[in-house]
């Protein structure tokens, strides 16, 4: 992968300015012997041509070296000439005054003239020729960069001039070989770790609504349930009945903690969700005898569940008939679980020990009061009003409930009459139906 730098890299000419012996320049300055100033001035003075020296000539014999004037050190580093050409009367007067001297300089500008004439007649060959090799090179990189493998345009036996170019046929691009078709790596296998196999596992599945076939699944509440009670599992203080109920008040926290549905969407708003209003000790205390609503028994078996207005959501939990042989009371009036059809409903017909069931104002979805109600044979106090228990009332609700005392049916639309098995319920003293559609009197009683 290339590598990417914040800035350019520069690549700069150094110039390298190397020691000078002072012998050298000496020995420089011994060997350059100026001519004779008249002299210069004389043949100068032809085309008006001022020369200033950059030292003096040396003095004549006889004269004092006192007298000879120093010259600045700056003076003396180049001459400095001034090539200006003076007017058409000084040249004139100047050539008739020293011919010879004139010819020698025009001979020395002829001279010039010649060689600069010879570098520009060179200059303008060596340029021609470069564009001819530029045309021809051109042609030959590009040959090289197609791939097309020729390298000269010109022939074996050309005798050096340049030969007109041969043709390029362009190079047919090749199709890439086809991508072979990806190979798609192996299937994960399925989200969700093995069914658990430990005796806690064995030992509860057979008891389950499902038959233990959420136990399969690592994310299902059950699992996590049973994961806790693994967790939290005293060999010899926790026996079978223990097992049970800690396994099923643990689904119901998890099942009913913080769960969205349709109901809560529709009952408190879209993505609006709490956990539980209070939930004091649950999961924590290893007495479940202690948790918050939980009432035992001396023996310490689970008889009373009272969640009532604890903003429970997602679907109470089928798992609760696992505490069928103890739970004399159930209260879970005013809560936002969400419990539809026969799986949502046909559990209560289980928990044949119940006194006081009270699911008012709750997410119970069922065509009219379900017949389930009707095994409950134990029940003295019932509260089945503003639920959704919409349709027919049904005779075998009434027809096994001979303790029931207290019976609120109201805020559901039956739309149709009281059965007449609503006569078996010998010791009923309080009945409300208010809000119900209900048909008929009760003149049958």
């Amino acid at each position: 992968m290339p590598t990417f730098l914040d800035e350019p890299a520069h690549h700069h000419g150094n110039l390298s300015l190397g020691s000078i012996d002072s012998s050298d320049l000496s020995s420089t300055a011994s060997s350059y012997r100026p001519r004779d100033e008249e002299t210069l001035r004389s043949e100068n003075s032809a085309t008006g041509t001022e020369l200033y020296l950059a030292q003096p000539p040396p003095a004549p014999a006889g004269v004092a070296a006192a007298a000879a004037t120093p010259v600045p050190v700056e003076q003396r580093s180049m001459p400095v000439v001034d090539l200006g050409i003076a007017d058409d009367d000084t040249y004139q007067k100047s050539s008739a005054s020293s011919g010879s001297t004139f010819g020698r300089f025009r001979n020395r500008r002829c001279f010039w003239i010649l060689v600069l004439s010879t570098l520009g007649l060179i200059v303008v060959i060596g340029a021609m020729l470069g564009a001819l090799v530029a045309t021809g090179g051109g042609g030959s990189s590009s040959s090289s960069t197609a791939g097309t493998g020729s390298t000269n345009n010109k022939s074996p036996t050309d005798s050096g001039s340049p030969a007109s170019p041969t043709p390029v046929t362009p190079s047919t691009p090749q199709e890439p070989a086809p991508t072979p078709a990806p190979t798609l790596p192996p299937s994960p296998p399925p989200v969700g770790t093995p069914a658990p196999t430990s005796e806690l596992a064995s030992f509860l599945r057979p008891k389950l609504p499902d038959g233990g076939l959420s136990l399969d699944h690592a994310d299902s509440y059950q699992s996590v349930a049973l994961d806790w009670v693994q967790s939290n599992h005293v060999g010899g203080e926790h026996n079978a009945q223990r097992i049970l109920q800690r396994f099923a008040l643990a689904c119901i926290y998890y099942a009913t903690y913080s769960i969205a549905t349709p109901y809560t969407n529709q009952e408190v708003g879209d993505g609006i969700i709490f956990g539980w209003l209070s939930s004091t000790r649950w999961m924590a205390d290893p007495d479940e005898c202690t948790w918050k609503g939980i009432v035992c028994n001396g023996e310490g078996v689970v008889t009373e569940i009272d969640l009532s207005e604890n903003f429970l959501t997602g679907m109470f939990p089928p798992e609760v008939a696992l505490l069928k042989d103890s739970l004399v009371r159930l209260d879970l009036f005013l809560n936002f679980f969400y419990n539809v059809g026969e799986k949502g409903n046909s559990f209560l017909g289980e928990l044949h020990m119940l006194q006081d069931l009270n699911i008012a104002q709750t997410g119970f979805d069922y065509d009219g009061i379900p017949t389930y109600l009707g095994q409950l044979s134990n029940l003295v106090d019932l509260d089945v009003s503003y639920t959704l228990y919409f349709g027919e009332l049904k005779p075998e609700i009434f027809a096994n409930l001979p303790k029931l005392e207290y019976l609120y049916i109201g805020g559901n639309s039956y739309e149709s009459g009281i059965p007449a098995s609503f006569a078996n319920l010998n010791k009923l003293q309080y009945f409300y139906a208010d809000y119900t559609d209900l048909q008929g009197d009760l003149s049958f009683l």
